[in-house]
């Protein structure tokens, strides 16, 4: 399984860190899990729907 950082996941989409927190506040995305330090990660799946979403709406 793939686990992606904020700032991987965003690299990988080909968006910006910020456009990803948007739309985490939004409820678009949503973290795989969190680490004990409270980081958000995030997976294979989520980075199939923020390029989704990159190429279909929120522009």
């Amino acid at each position: 399984m793939n686990a992606y950082s904020i700032s991987k996941l965003a690299e990988d989409a080909g968006v910006s860190v910020h456009v990803v927190r948007d739309y985490l506040m939004r409820g678009l995305l949503h973290p795989a899990w969190r680490t004990e330090g409270g980081y958000n990660v995030f997976d294979a799946k989520t980075l199939e729907r923020l390029r989704f979403l990159r190429g279909h709406c929120c522009k």
